[in-house]
């Protein structure tokens, strides 16, 4: 664990949580251990994530009471924090919050982070990507700008990757994609943001089951490798964006046919919606209308119940050609 000594003081918070430490230190004694380097970071961070414009101003952070006792906070059996679960905290001072890059300090232990719609402001620090014990990151529903670090890819462990509803831009990084080792991401959510460029080709996240890169402003086209690769998809998202090109056939069966969800709607793709899907038997939710597709095959309307399991299937009326249990084009059929 690190030392207190080599702790940067530099930011404003680093400085409060120092002052904040030293104020507990006249009533309460403690050893200046790695531990006082845990209650440090998460000082910091809790002062960092309210906006704080005095060290007084904490909210999670409990004078006199151990760390591992403090809401939110989850240590293991040795005392080292494993969770930080500071959700739904209110805005910081005038909507001020930010995420506070001593949480590096935790790069021992740390396991799970969620500060979510807490309307935290600024960039994702890049030192969060040091935290390499990472399991679960949750930052979604807050205004966090800039991009999604290339250092992601030091991220080995981890299996969900939640930043939904920020004003994140630039690219997804290709150092997402698995190495030597398949990467255990199991769940991918940037849905909502400001996202450009391409998907990165042959992502080979052969454990992801949940994967959304809907509302953003992708281009180009869907990698076929996806379609191939992601053996264990159930929801796929891609829909409001600017793909274009054909619908690759290998999406037909990605998920080796247990896809549940499946939505490419609001996009500008071409062609025909092919129907080669008998492995599709547990398809549940299908849209694909708002897109420049010029013909549908009919086999797409087999995955309809009582047949398959499919209950809403979105597609422009003017393609759509399902007759069956539903009759599920013309209740469901967009003209958009």
């Amino acid at each position: 664990m690190s030392s207190f000594h080599s702790v940067d003081v530099s930011s404003v918070y680093s400085a409060m949580a120092i002052e904040w430490l030293a104020a507990e230190a006249t009533t309460a004694s403690f050893e200046a251990d790695g531990k006082l380097v845990q209650r440090f970071a998460l000082v910091s961070a809790d002062l960092a994530q309210q906006g704080a414009t005095s060290f007084e101003q904490s909210k999670n952070a409990q004078r006199g009471v151990n760390e591992c006792n403090w809401t939110g906070i989850a240590c293991d059996s040795d005392g080292w924090v494993e969770e930080v679960v500071w959700y739904h905290q209110p805005e910081g001072q005038n909507g001020s919050g930010t995420i506070s890059s001593d949480l590096r300090l935790l790069v021992g232990s740390l396991k799970v982070l969620d500060l979510s719609n807490s309307g935290l402001i600024g960039k994702i620090p890049e030192e969060l990507y040091e935290l390499t014990n990472l399991v679960r990151l949750f930052l979604f529903k807050n205004e966090l700008e800039g991009t999604i670090s290339t250092s992601i890819g030091n991220l080995d462990a981890i299996t969900h990757f939640h930043l939904s509803h920020n004003n994140l831009m630039g690219r997804i990084p290709v150092e997402l994609k698995s190495g030597a080792d398949i990467r255990p991401l199991e769940y991918f959510n940037v849905y909502s943001n400001q996202l450009i460029g391409p998907l990165p080709e042959d992502l080979r996240l052969r454990s992801c089951i949940y994967f959304d890169v809907g509302r953003n402003q992708l281009t180009g086209t869907l990698p076929d490798s996806l379609g191939q690769k992601f053996i264990a998809l159930r929801h796929a998202h891609f829909d409001h964006n600017n793909f274009v090109g054909t619908l690759p056939l290998s999406y037909n069966t990605v998920g080796n046919g247990r896809l549940e969800s499946f939505s490419i709607d609001h996009n500008s793709l071409t062609g025909e919606i092919q129907g080669e899907r008998d492995m599709f038997n547990k398809l549940v939710q299908w849209t694909f209308h708002s897109n420049q597709f010029e013909s549908m095959d009919k086999k797409n309307c087999k995955m309809e119940v009582p047949q398959g399991e499919m209950v809403e299937m979105k597609a422009d009326c003017s393609i759509c050609r399902c007759s069956g249990y539903y009759n599920i084009c013309e209740l469901q059929c967009s003209s958009d």
